[in-house]
């Protein structure tokens, strides 16, 4: 059979927009609509599911210049021009992660409806750990760190390379027993970190809690 993925839109003045409960109703019919019309799927946008900030540049202060990706210095906050920006919360500990709105709540009782069952909400993250790197008590940078699994997880062994601060930044795939490791000119030093998964609280923003362990060449 084909499969059809519709998309719902609001068509909003967004300079003049409906209260959050009445986004919350209109969500919550289409929803309950779409699943008597049996649609395999269908995507909702602009949904107002979570409370916005006005748009704002904001530094962002990384724990390490290690790990994967890019890292920016700094972000534009509020989403896109053109639909309510639903904001996450990725720099102030002080305040929740994200604010939901009625339209959050609406939608997931309507798609426990949609799917008959509920999805589960993740309570835990995979683990993040920081190795400091030292010779003598001095940081060590561009040092070539390894993680490789004792117990616990499959994944294959990783490397990281540490920043200027001598900080290598690992987000570990498995949560597991891991030995960190680094050659100090011909001389291996390692540590064994017990690294399980990690608390998810979005009741604060911020990076969240990290492991630490430090390897002295």
């Amino acid at each position: 059979m084909p499969v059809v993925n519709k998309e719902i839109w609001y068509k909003v003045d967004w300079s003049n927009a409906p209260s959050p409960e009445a986004f919350a109703t209109a969500t919550a019919n289409a929803i309950d609509y779409l699943r008597e019309q049996r649609l395999p799927g269908f995507i909702l946008y602009g949904q107002a599911a979570f409370r916005a900030l006005p748009p704002q540049e904001q530094p962002i202060v990384w724990p390490s210049a290690s790990g994967e990706g890019q890292h920016a210095t700094g972000t534009r906050t509020g989403g896109l021009s053109w639909s309510p920006p639903d904001f996450v919360n990725c720099f102030d500990p002080e305040r929740p992660a994200v604010e939901p709105l009625p339209t959050a709540a609406a939608t997931r009782e309507a798609s426990a409806r949609y799917l008959e069952h509920r999805v589960a909400v993740s309570r835990t993250r995979r683990p993040e750990v920081m190795v400091t790197v030292t010779r003598n008590g001095r940081p060590v940078p561009d040092a070539y760190v390894y993680a490789v699994p004792v117990r616990g997880a499959i994944s294959a062994p990783i490397g990281m390379r540490t920043d200027r601060s001598g900080t290598a930044w690992f987000t570990l795939r498995d949560p597991g027993t891991y030995r960190f490791a680094c050659d100090g000119g011909g001389q291996w030093r390692s540590v064994i970190l017990d690294a399980p998964l990690q608390p998810l609280d979005l009741s604060r923003g911020g990076v969240g809690p990290m492991l630490s362990c430090a390897i002295a060449l």
